[in-house]
């Protein structure tokens, strides 16, 4: 896990391929941030984009694939 440039906000790895369909981002990792927390009894936290930081940030599907798994 580290920070980026807001200490509020974290880059996580994950298992996972994911994609941002703002920016185009494809990554292993995935941002989240302090004050967004998706459930609170859990303290499971949104995720976003690490790039850009937006909520358009899911898993790709395998013909979303791209230069990652090449």
């Amino acid at each position: 896990m580290t920070r980026n440039d807001d200490e509020s906000w974290y880059t996580i790895e994950s298992d996972e391929l994911s994609q941002c369909f703002s920016c185009g981002h494809q990554s292993y990792e995935h941002a989240e941030h302090d004050d967004l927390i998706a459930d609170k009894e859990t303290g499971e936290h949104d995720v976003f984009c690490p790039k850009c930081k937006s909520d358009l940030y899911f898993i790709a599907e395998e013909d979303e694939r791209d230069w990652i798994d090449e």
